[in-house]
């Protein structure tokens, strides 16, 4: 199951990764949408590294903290990202470019209810180990998170339910006012 991709605020995306680096004190944060379909992860939102850098970037399930993540179905810590196997680029020869400036990261699920989301990749400069707490917070924040993005998804339909009753009450009118108008025409002209 997945949440339907709808045109998320980027407002909302961005909060969301600004937020979860404040919170969890880190470097920099990616927030990566999961396609389904081809099994990639797409950065969405980014705060502390820009987001033309990581735009062209996919990560593969399976593939650094936040493709792991992905496989997994649960937090991700790396404590020093220089020495993670599962950190190397589609090749798999190595840490992707924009992730060689950063020595530890913690990725957590986005997922609300049984819809797998994407994932929220916290990164840190230095490599540095994880208490159970930081790890139990940044999952806590990835659940909260997820409601957000759902609850946005479900606002949107509300508002194109809406916006589409309305013009269905419009064109009702419309049509009702151009048969009364034409009735009303032949009544004259007989």
């Amino acid at each position: 199951c997945s949440l339907t991709v709808y045109s998320h605020p980027p407002e909302l995306l961005d909060f969301i990764a600004q937020q979860a680096m404040q919170l969890l004190e880190g470097d920099a944060c990616v927030l990566f949408r999961f396609d389904h379909d081809r099994d990639l992860l797409a950065p969405q939102a980014t705060t502390g590294v820009a987001l033309d850098l990581v735009q062209a970037l996919t990560v593969p399930s399976g593939k650094e903290p936040a493709g792991e993540v992905v496989r997994e179905r649960r937090p991700v810590a790396i404590t020093d990202l220089s020495h993670s196997a599962g950190n190397g680029d589609a090749a798999g020869d190595g840490p992707a470019d924009w992730i060689r400036g950063y020595g530890a990261s913690i990725a957590v699920p986005l997922e609300a209810a049984a819809d797998f989301y994407g994932v929220l990749a916290i990164y840190y400069r230095r490599p540095r180990p994880f208490s159970e707490e930081e790890v139990r917070l940044a999952q806590s924040f990835g659940a909260n998170a997820a409601l957000a993005i759902e609850n946005g998804r479900l606002r949107e339909q509300l508002e194109r339910g809406a916006a589409e009753a309305e013009r269905s009450r419009l064109a009702r009118d419309l049509h009702d006012s151009v048969t009364q108008a034409l009735f009303t025409a032949s009544i004259q002209a007989e």
